[in-house]
């Protein structure tokens, strides 16, 4: 359990890393930045609803061309 908690820590250290690298060199505004992120968390949550066997967990995120 330790050893899980400390990798989930450091991903969740990593993505706080490009969010904010990203909407600094980008100068979005928070507000945009907020949707952005849920946008792609809406997106993420249906393609991950949208699995029928444990082996797709593991697929590319696939990211529509008009999105």
């Amino acid at each position: 359990d330790k050893l899980l908690s400390v990798l989930d820590q450091d991903r969740m250290d990593i993505l706080e890393t490009l969010v904010r690298v990203t909407m600094i060199e980008t100068e979005m505004i928070l507000l945009d930045g907020i949707s952005a992120l849920r946008m792609w968390e809406h997106l993420a949550r249906v393609q991950l609803a949208n699995i029928i066997s444990p082996g797709q967990l593991f697929s590319p995120f696939e990211i529509p061309e008009d999105w």
